[in-house]
C-alpha cells in the first residue's frame, strides 16, 4: 500500500506529464513567433561597421595561423539537441506559467510594433517589460523559501560523479548565504540524476509543491564539467542566462547568419528583476553566459563581445561561477547591499556592514570577512594573492608579484601547471598585479601565449583585467591567434591598474608580456 507521500508523488508525476505536453505546445508557438522577430532585429545589428571590423580582425588572425586547431567541448545546446522541442534556451525546463509568459510577451511585443507602425508610419520604441496597462512584468521564477536547500542523488549516479557534483555545490555554498545540504534519496528538493540521452537540464527556480523533487539531469560524460554542473545549479536557484539581460545589446553582437534557424529564439531577452533591479554589471565571464559559438550552424561565431575580439574566450566559460555570479546570487537571496560609503552588508543574514577593499563584498557566512575578486586575498581583500595554488600532486610553481610600472618596458613571464595536471574540477592559478603612478596609464604588450588552444580556453588561460571595477571579468587568452594578426596584442589600462591571472586545469599554461606607464 502506498504511503501518503508516495501517493502525492504519483499524482505530481501524472500532472507533470500533462504539463510537459502543454509546455511543448506553448514553446512551439513561442519559438515560431520569436524566431521571426529576432531575425529582423539581428539582421540590422549585422550592419554595424564596428562588428565588421572585429570579424575581419578574427579572420586575419586565423589566417596567420592556418594550422591552428581549437579543441571544443560540446556546448550545452549541442548536448541537448535531441530535446529541443521541450526545452527553453537549450537547457531550461519550464512550467506552464513560464511558457505562457514567454508566448504572451512575444505576442504582445509584436502587436505593439504593428500598432506603432500603423500609428506613426515608423516603429516607436515601447517600454519593455510592461503589460498594456504599463505594469512591470517579469519572467515568473519562484525563489526557494529557506536558505537551506535540500538535495539528493538518484541511485543511478555513481560515487565518482557525486564528487564532481559536490565540488560544484560547494562553489555556491562557500560564496553565498545558501546551504545546499544532502538528504536521503526520497527527500523533496533538488535531485541530481544521470539519465542517459536526457542531456544537461534544469528548472529555473523552485518547482512548487512541498513534496516535489525537481531534477537536474547531468548526462555522462558531456555534462560533467564543474562549470556545466554549476550552470545547471544556477538555473535551479533562479538564474536565467546572462545574455538574456535587457542590456545585452550594449555588450555583445549577435550574428544571425551563423545560427541554426530554429535556434534564433535562444538569443531573446528577458526583463528580469535579477538583472534589472539588482544593478549588477553585465558579466561576460558569467558561468550563465552563452559561448561565442553557441547554436552555430557552421562552427563560426554567433556572439561577439563589443569589448573586442580578445574577449571571445571570456564568454561561455565553464570553470565555475564568476565573482559577478556570486554577487548576483547574494543580492538575490541574501539581501546584499553595496552602500554609498563603500561598505557592504547582507541584510538577510548579517547585522553589521563591513568595509571590503578592492571591490570585494561581505561574506554572508562570516560577516566580518569579505568575498574577494580573483587575485585578492585577506579578510578584507586588502592584499594581492601572490602565493597562488596548485592541486594535490602538482608543484606550485607560482611566482606571483606586485610590479610598479615605469617609463621603461619591463618583461613578465608566467608559467603554472605541469604535464601531469588534468582535472575537471580543481585547477592551478597565479596572480600578478601591475600598478602605475597617479595620473599614468599602463600599456601592456602580450608577446607570447600558450598553445593549449580551445574554445573558451577551457584548459586554462591568461586573464587580464583592467577595469576600474576590479570584479569585472577580463579578456582571456590561450592560443597564438588570440594575439591578433600581428602576433602582439596591445592593451591599455586607463585606471593605472592591471591584474594578470594565469589558470590551468590541464597541463602547462604560460605567457610572456611587457608593460610600461605613460601619460594619457
Amino acid at each position: 500500500m502506498k504511503t501518503q507521500t508516495e501517493e502525492m508523488r504519483s499524482e505530481e508525476a501524472e500532472r507533470e506529464t500533462k504539463e510537459r505536453e502543454q509546455v511543448k505546445k506553448l514553446l512551439a508557438e513561442y519559438k515560431r513567433k520569436v524566431n521571426k522577430e529576432m531575425e529582423k532585429h539581428f539582421k540590422e545589428m549585422e550592419k554595424d561597421e564596428k562588428l565588421k571590423k572585429v570579424l575581419r580582425e578574427i579572420e586575419e588572425a586565423q589566417a596567420k595561423h592556418p594550422g591552428e586547431k581549437r579543441k571544443a567541448a560540446k556546448s550545452i545546446t549541442e548536448i541537448n539537441e535531441k530535446h529541443w522541442d521541450e526545452l527553453y534556451q537549450g537547457d531550461i525546463v519550464l512550467h506552464v506559467e513560464q511558457a505562457q509568459y514567454l508566448l504572451d510577451t512575444v505576442t504582445r511585443n509584436g502587436q505593439q510594433k504593428a500598432n506603432s507602425r500603423a500609428e506613426n508610419g515608423a516603429e516607436r520604441r515601447e517600454k519593455r517589460g510592461t503589460d498594456q496597462n504599463g505594469k512591470k512584468e517579469t519572467f515568473p521564477v519562484l525563489k526557494w523559501p529557506l536558505l537551506t536547500i535540500p538535495f539528493s542523488f538518484h541511485s543511478i549516479i555513481p560515487d565518482r560523479f557525486r564528487q564532481q557534483i559536490h565540488f560544484a555545490i560547494q562553489l555556491w555554498n562557500r560564496n553565498t548565504c545558501l546551504s545546499m545540504v544532502e538528504h536521503g534519496p526520497s527527500s523533496p528538493g533538488i535531485q541530481f540524476t544521470n539519465v542517459s540521452g536526457k542531456g544537461c537540464k534544469s528548472w529555473v527556480g523552485r518547482k512548487s509543491g512541498p513534496t516535489y523533487q525537481q531534477q537536474i539531469n547531468l548526462e555522462y560524460p558531456d555534462c560533467y564539467l564543474s562549470g556545466i554542473i554549476a550552470h545547471e545549479i544556477g538555473h535551479a536557484l533562479g538564474l536565467t542566462h546572462e545574455h538574456q539581460r535587457y542590456d545585452r545589446d550594449t555588450y555583445v553582437w549577435y550574428i544571425a547568419d551563423n545560427v541554426k534557424f530554429d535556434k534564433i529564439g535562444n538569443f531573446d531577452k528577458l526583463a528580469t528583476e535579477r538583472s534589472e533591479d539588482y544593478k549588477t554589471p553585465y558579466d561576460l565571464g558569467s558561468v550563465m553566459h552563452y559561448g561565442a559559438k553557441e547554436a552555430s550552424t557552421n562552427d563560426k561565431h554567433t556572439l561577439i563581445p563589443k569589448a573586442g575580439a580578445h574577449y571571445i574566450n571570456t564568454i561561455g566559460q565553464r570553470f565555475g561561477p564568476s565573482f559577478g555570479d556570486f554577487m548576483l546570487m547574494n543580492k538575490y537571496y541574501c539581501g546584499l547591499q553595496l552602500l554609498p560609503d563603500g561598505s557592504s552588508i547582507n541584510t538577510e543574514v548579517c547585522f553589521k556592514n563591513v568595509m571590503c577593499e578592492n571591490d570585494g563584498f561581505q561574506k554572508p557566512k562570516s560577516c566580518t570577512e569579505c568575498i574577494c575578486p580573483p587575485g585578492y586575498a585577506g579578510n578584507l581583500c586588502e592584499k594581492v594573492d601572490t602565493d597562488g595554488y596548485a592541486p594535490a600532486g602538482v608543484t606550485n610553481n607560482c611566482k606571483g608579484a606586485i610590479f610598479i610600472a615605469t617609463s621603461e618596458w619591463q618583461d613578465l613571464h608566467g608559467q603554472i601547471g605541469s604535464d601531469s595536471l588534468d582535472s575537471s574540477t580543481d585547477h592551478a592559478y597565479c596572480h600578478w598585479q601591475i600598478l602605475a603612478e597617479i595620473g599614468q596609464i599602463i600599456s601592456i604588450q602580450v608577446l607570447a601565449i600558450g598553445d593549449e588552444c580551445e574554445d573558451a580556453c577551457e584548459s586554462g588561460n591568461t586573464e587580464i583585467r583592467t577595469e576600474a571595477n576590479k570584479g569585472i571579468s577580463g579578456l582571456r587568452l590561450c592560443c597564438p591567434s588570440d594575439l591578433g594578426s600581428t602576433g602582439q596584442l596591445e592593451i591599455s589600462a586607463p585606471y593605472g591598474y592591471a591584474m594578470i591571472s594565469l589558470y590551468s586545469f590541464y597541463k602547462v599554461q604560460r605567457f610572456h608580456l611587457r608593460f610600461m606607464q605613460h601619460e594619457d
